[in-house]
């Protein structure tokens, strides 16, 4: 590739204009690296960095897995000792019916509604099938305030 110069104002005496052909100067070759390799840019100070937020995405997984392993362990547990206390005694038999009906009375107070009655009476797992066991004993029946209400 070449260019075409014009002669300056430095101080020669003007001829008459005649563009000359210059040559272009060559691009610079930078050499390869020692085995090929090329170099990305990115230095250890970088790689330091990218390890250490590695190490605290690893870290932050496991104590997150730890922490749903433990509620979920904990959700297990309560419900299978709500359901093995629900139908034992502290003997260890099954529990009679009328120590059973004598146990779970509530009486009614204003606000009260069925559901609030089953959750306090099994704080956890599904109440659904409290609800409609008393929904049902009590016929469909709407509460009364100061009603004695027996849980099945």
């Amino acid at each position: 590739m070449a260019a075409i110069a014009f002669p300056g104002p430095s101080g020669a005496a003007p001829r008459s204009w005649e563009p000359r052909l210059v040559p272009a100067p060559r691009p610079v070759r930078r050499s390869a690296p020692v085995g090929g390799a090329r170099r990305s840019g990115v230095g250890p100070a970088t790689y330091r960095r990218r390890r250490i937020v590695a190490a605290i995405v690893g870290v932050g997984l496991l104590v997150g897995i730890h922490v749903v392993a433990g509620v979920v362990t904990s959700l297990v547990v309560s419900a299978t000792s709500a359901a093995a206390s629900s139908s034992t005694s502290s003997i260890g038999g099954p529990t009679p019916p009328t120590a059973k009906a004598a146990e779970r009375t509530h009486v009614v107070q204003p606000g009260d509604t069925v559901w609030g009655v089953a959750r306090r009476f099994q704080p956890h797992g599904d109440v659904r099938p409290l609800v409609d066991a008393m929904v049902d004993a009590r016929g469909g029946r709407p509460l009364q305030v100061g009603e004695r209400l027996v849980v099945p």
